[in-house]
């Protein structure tokens, strides 16, 4: 199907649906590899910091923050977190640790989520 008559060709909820998981391969294959050149870029930053300086300097993880727009919509995958929330399907603190950022992996992160943030979860109290 070509672009110019996209709109007046009728598609199938399937059709739409694997266009709009091509597209999210498509972008996540593209950000995948700009994420690759800054980690390779780093790395030789590293070595040259080495030869120069003879210091041992490698950042300790990399982390690109996409933003909103075209390639991402965080309103969007918020609203999905909480809907998931409100059916039971995921655990509030694990949502609310992707919301600001935090780590999530042990219960001790999901802990410490829940003091500073769910001040009605058990062994929370109230920031204000």
């Amino acid at each position: 199907m070509s672009e110019t008559n996209a709109e007046t060709q009728p598609r199938t909820a399937t059709e739409i649906t694997a266009a709009s998981v091509d597209y999210d391969l498509t972008i996540r294959s593209l950000q995948k590899a700009w994420e690759d050149c800054v980690d390779d870029a780093l790395f030789i930053c590293s070595c040259l910091d080495r030869a120069y300086h003879k210091d041992d300097w490698w950042p300790n993880e990399l982390r690109i923050d996409w933003g909103d727009g075209v390639l991402y919509d965080r309103s969007r995958v918020w609203a999905e977190q909480q809907q998931m929330v409100a059916s039971g399907l995921l655990r509030p603190e694990i949502a609310l640790a992707w919301y600001y950022d935090l780590p999530a992996e042990t219960e001790a992160d999901l802990q410490a989520v829940r003091e500073k943030y769910m001040p009605a979860a058990k062994g929370g109290e109230k920031h204000e």
